[in-house]
């Protein structure tokens, strides 16, 4: 697993992170410079694909999130809090544009 926040990105690059008290052991599997990264996650209930796409405008760059999510964890996910994914992704894009901002 890269640990290493050094480390380049590139297809099959491994790593492991944490979000929302889930850890989860991941694998790169699209990646595009300036375009496109998609990985899997997974974990013993969960196996999840995310994909970021990058699009450029004027003087910034727009994120678009998809996720696809499958297993028992999901569905726990799913039951407890409909819109949990939904939320979680909002978090993640406010927090990325509140750093990128700095």
């Amino acid at each position: 697993m890269v640990n290493d926040r050094t480390a380049v990105l590139q297809r099959d690059s491994r790593f492991a992170w944490s979000t929302f008290g889930i850890h989860i052991d991941s694998t790169v599997h699209e990646f595009v410079p300036n375009s496109r990264v998609g990985w899997f996650g997974k974990r013993t209930d969960i196996d999840a694909y995310h994909t970021w796409f990058l699009v450029a405008a004027s003087r910034a760059c727009q994120l678009i999130t998809e996720e696809v999510a499958k297993g028992p964890g999901a569905m726990a996910i799913r039951t407890s809090d409909p819109n949990g994914m939904r939320k979680g992704h909002e978090l993640w894009l406010n927090s990325l544009k509140r750093l990128s901002q700095k």
